[in-house]
């Protein structure tokens, strides 16, 4: 007869227990709260018609996790089970995220829950509504996405795991071909692979140096980023192409525009210019009409986003006007060409715009911002920032372990450099920067326990 000790007895039970509510927590936050089944966002109908011809739609991957849940589901069925399909992704995401972390870091079940609670926040932008993952939105995707390629990164680095490398970086890929603007965290994955890789092989660079080339070379991945993008929409001057990222562009573009830039048109051009000049300069909707605030945010969000659905319908009443219908591929390359040319001529406004955008995308990436109460808003989130940055030079200058204070450094670059990205096609909405909320905390407290347990080390008088 085997015999099983007191001490095995209680770690069975506490183990179940974990499981149990490992289990409650993930099933009730994605299963139960909020309104339940699949919901709709103002998107959601251009993803279930995508087809391979379809030109409105630039995000690939997410229309094709969709069919497979219909050709598995059933054609007259299959809505109804997406937001289960998607809330098992997540609820993988979370678990492999977690476990890792807390066995890596030899973390107690108490803090494994707590890392479950911090993680939840990441899907909650919907909430009291409904979770993320219960919207037909490429967010129910890219989120666990994003937490898995998180995983294989801190796995690379933790345990030197090439292949841990590789799936990371092709987490990274599917995030771009799910979301374009995501390109921007595969970019910093590349950069921290080459700077760690170096780091590992030049023994002589120490970790200060390591950081320092880390953050230069992730800024200069930004700026090469909004460089391409420049790029990239001047060269939309000479296309008929209608995607949601050529919209986005315009709301922010149509900012731009002064009156003296009339002269850089002509014929329709020229007309269509004026009639969006004037609704955008009586909705006051201009750069120049922005109060000089860091956290007047709201203002500028609200005219982008009006800038956007409002004017594709002045575009198309100037053509019904002119010749009778909306004037098809006429209508969206006139639109392209004034979006080039307005970004091409006011670059330095566009970049205004970004920057000014920047201190509310990175409070949107950590903590809520109700217009209410946004001031106190700011300077909470910003107190977590100096803390978290205090924890992290802590760590640097009395030589804290590594694995400890740079995952948190990472992640806060992850989180400067989705804002910028963010901003530069759109603006820091927070389903676009919240991708790292959970992950931020839990690898804080983690950053915070290491500065503990080192404290404890050195006050034995053992060699830390």
């Amino acid at each position: 007869m085997i015999s099983i000790d007191k001490n095995s007895k209680q770690n069975l039970i506490i183990r179940v227990i974990y499981i149990i509510l490992v289990v409650m927590i993930n099933v009730g936050f994605f299963f139960v709260l909020g309104e339940r089944g699949t919901l709709l966002f103002k998107d959601s109908p251009t993803f279930i018609e995508w087809s391979y011809s379809t030109k409105h739609i630039t995000y690939q991957i997410y229309p094709l996790f969709l069919r497979f849940i219909r050709n598995i589901q059933g054609e007259n069925t299959y809505i109804r089970y997406i937001y289960v399909y998607q809330g098992l992704l997540s609820v993988i995401a979370n678990v492999g995220l977690v476990e890792y972390i807390r066995r890596k870091y030899e973390l107690n079940h108490l803090s494994g829950l707590a890392a479950y609670v911090a993680i939840m926040a990441t899907y909650g932008f919907t909430l009291p509504e409904a979770v993320s993952s219960h919207y037909i939105a490429s967010e129910s995707i890219t989120i666990p996405l994003f937490l898995v390629s998180v995983l294989f990164v801190i796995r690379y680095y933790l345990d030197n795991s090439y292949i841990s490398m590789l799936l990371g970086l092709a987490g990274g890929y599917l995030l771009y071909k799910t979301r374009p603007q995501l390109i921007i965290f595969l970019l910093v994955f590349i950069v921290f692979f080459i700077c760690y890789e170096i780091y590992k092989i030049w023994g002589v660079y120490n970790r200060k140096r390591f950081y320092i080339a880390f953050v230069l070379a992730a800024f200069m991945s930004m700026i090469i980023g909004i460089v391409a993008m420049f790029r990239v929409i001047e060269g939309w001057g000479d296309s008929a192409a209608n995607t949601q990222m050529i919209e986005a562009i315009t709301g922010k573009a149509l900012c731009l525009m002064r009156e003296e830039d009339s002269a850089l048109y002509k014929g329709e051009d020229k007309e269509v210019f004026e009639l969006l000049y004037n609704d955008v300069a009586n909705r006051g909707a201009r750069i120049a009409d922005y109060p000089d605030s860091i956290i007047n945010y709201e203002p500028i969000h609200v005219k982008i986003n009006d800038n956007i659905t409002e004017h594709e319908s002045i575009i198309w009443n100037y053509f019904i006007a002119k010749r009778g219908d909306d004037g098809g591929e006429d209508a969206y390359a006139v639109r392209n060409l004034i979006t080039a040319t307005e970004v091409r001529n006011h670059r330095g406004d566009f970049v205004r715009v970004i920057i000014r955008l920047m201190p509310s995308s990175l409070v949107a990436s950590i903590f809520i911002q109700p217009e209410s109460i946004r001031i106190a808003c700011y300077l909470v989130a910003g107190i977590i920032y100096i803390f978290a940055l205090g924890v992290i030079l802590y760590g640097f200058t009395r030589h804290i372990n590594g694995e400890y204070v740079t995952p948190l450094f990472f992640v806060i670059m992850l989180i400067i450099s989705n804002a910028s990205a963010s901003n530069t096609v759109l603006y820091g909405q927070q389903r676009y920067v919240i991708y790292c909320m959970g992950i931020f905390y839990v690898f804080f407290a983690i950053a915070i326990i290491g500065c503990y347990r080192k404290r404890n080390i050195l006050s034995s008088g053992e060699k830390p």
